[in-house]
């Protein structure tokens, strides 16, 4: 959805991915929140800037983390960019063709340089 929503610019996408999200953290569905709490963040950001609530849940997530792409995905989100290209260099070329390809990737353009 939010795929759709980046070619279309239909809010009610975004309002109907947030309404999914919320119900799929509030039921801890897969227990795999982090990942949907991302993705609510990355529709926030899209509509709004994030609250000083939602940088604080974002800290979290780093500092409960090891893998990279999530670190990539959590420093997009924060606009640190310089962290978020630190830790796309750490992943397999393959892993980069394929992540260039996911709907976050709209914050890289707000980096002064983009990924290459």
């Amino acid at each position: 959805m939010i795929n759709a929503y980046d070619k279309t610019k239909n809010q009610i996408l975004l309002e109907t991915s947030l309404k999914i999200l919320g119900w799929i953290i509030e039921n801890n569905y897969d227990n795999k929140n982090e990942i949907y709490l991302l993705n609510k963040f990355q529709v926030i950001k899209r509509m709004r800037k994030l609250d000083d609530n939602e940088i604080l849940q974002l800290l979290t997530i780093i500092s409960s983390n090891k893998e990279n792409k999530i670190f990539i995905d959590t420093y997009l989100l924060l606009g640190n960019l310089d962290m978020a290209k630190y830790y796309f260099r750490k992943l397999s070329e393959s892993e980069q063709i394929d992540y260039k390809k996911l709907p976050i990737n709209i914050f890289w353009e707000e980096a002064p340089v983009k990924i290459d």
